[in-house]
């Protein structure tokens, strides 16, 4: 707890002169106008085969390892500039080398996952040269994911979530933080994955911008900090403190949006021996309407 204390105090820091969270750009950024529609393709990729026990990286003779591949559809609607709706579907498909008996198993699943509704309230305030915006967002998880096999997609409970967020953006930078807090539910089979505090946070500057075309593009550095509680280990939850790093490039032209983002572990605490998150890669496309 030391670490993850001192983790979100510089968090809380940064946040105060860090003033907008673009990981989901048709999510979070358009459609501004009552009536507006907006879907989104997204990816997203992480592995590794790290052993790591408290902070510590440790032996790994059985190879254990982990792949996640998550593949989101996404939309959106506006009923006016303050009140939207959001659903994600998700499409799993994970991996693992466990040890089960004292021997390496390869466990593997694929199907659909949790669908996520949200309901994101916000607040736009507009200044002569840049424009910023507060939101609230109750969430709501509904167990869609099966939950057999010995590596389940779904863990059987409905869940739910919350975000406060602040967002700030000009021709020239964009910059936000995003607080959020998910209650996870037991589910079936006695799993539980732990509830989950999360802190997001984007700092971009404008490398581009064609007002004939309504094109642009910017790069950004993402900083992300996850504290999650223990639960169950039939799903291979990732219990304890993370920090994730890493650049991203957002490009749009019209009503079409596109991003990439690569992140790694600068710090992690397992609070059981686990396989670290790993790097992950995130590819996202989006349009609205």
């Amino acid at each position: 707890m030391k670490w993850f204390k001192i983790l979100l105090s510089i968090g809380v820091c940064l946040a105060l002169i860090t003033p907008a969270r673009a990981d989901q750009p048709v999510m979070n950024e358009a459609p501004r106008w009552a009536g507006g529609k907006g879907f989104q393709i997204r990816h997203e990729y992480r592995a590794s085969d790290t052993l790591l026990s408290g902070d510590d990286e440790i032996a790994n003779p059985l190879g254990k390892e982990r792949r996640v591949d998550t593949t989101w559809l996404e939309g959106v609607y506006t009923w006016d500039r303050s009140k939207r709706i959001t659903i994600k579907i998700p499409y799993v498909d994970k991996m693992r080398v466990t040890e089960i008996g004292g021997k390496a198993v390869r466990q593997h699943d694929r199907g659909l996952g949790d669908i996520i509704i949200g309901t994101p309230l916000r607040k736009y305030i507009n200044h002569r040269n840049w424009t910023n915006n507060f939101s609230f967002t109750p969430s709501l998880r509904i167990p869609s994911g099966k939950t057999s096999g010995d590596y389940p997609i779904g863990d059987g409970s409905t869940d739910v979530g919350v975000s406060l967020s602040y967002g700030a953006e000009s021709p020239y930078y964009l910059a936000g933080v995003d607080f959020f807090y998910w209650i996870n539910n037991e589910g079936t089979r006695d799993q539980h994955e732990g509830n989950l505090f999360g802190l997001d946070m984007t700092l971009g500057k404008a490398i581009y911008h064609n007002g004939k075309k309504s094109a642009g593009a910017s790069i950004q550095l993402d900083y992300g900090l996850r504290y999650k509680e223990g639960g169950s280990k039939i799903s291979g939850n990732n219990a304890g403190t993370r920090v994730m790093l890493g650049p991203g490039f957002v490009y749009f032209q019209g009503s079409m949006i596109a991003k990439i983002v690569y992140t790694i572990p600068i710090y992690e605490n397992a609070l059981d021996e686990s396989v670290s998150f790993g790097h992950q890669l995130d590819v996202g496309m989006g349009w609205s309407f």
